[in-house]
């Protein structure tokens, strides 16, 4: 840090250094990505007293698509959009209106988007649309 700089908060990427401006970055730039995110298990306890139950939650995989802001301005807010289902995937949500595209039928760019405000970041929820429970191993199953 240089003498008498000021940055704030922890650097925006790996590529910074803090400067006698402020920090002095050459971060690479955000592009759509899309991928999984393994939730491991979790104990919990269902009811109350003598009617405690311990359970816990089978692994699972979450999908997530992320869509940059359509200019990537410098503190664009990021938008989360998470569509609890049942069953039903947050593809919906972006095909019919939040994302870059949007299908009326075909494929065509949404003028409308969200995007033109904000990053845009889709997670299906847990078993619904591609994000899918993991079977337990059968080898530790009971006979």
């Amino acid at each position: 840090m240089g003498a008498g700089a000021s940055c704030p908060g922890p650097a925006p990427c790996e590529g910074c250094s803090c400067g006698a401006q402020g920090w002095d970055c050459a971060c690479p730039p955000l592009a759509p990505e899309a991928g999984f995110i393994a939730i491991e298990p979790v104990e919990f306890v269902v009811g109350k007293g003598g009617k405690a139950n311990a359970r816990t939650s089978g692994p699972a995989r979450l999908f997530y698509s992320f869509r940059p802001a359509a200019d990537l301005q410098p503190g664009r807010p990021l938008f989360v959009l998470f569509n609890g289902g049942p069953g039903s995937s947050t593809g919906v949500l972006m095909a019919l209106g939040t994302g870059p595209q949007r299908l009326v039928p075909e494929v065509e760019d949404n003028p409308g988007s969200w995007a033109t405000m904000g990053h845009l970041l889709y997670i299906d929820a847990r078993g619904t649309g591609f994000s899918y429970l993991q079977a337990a191993d059968p080898a530790d199953a009971e006979a």
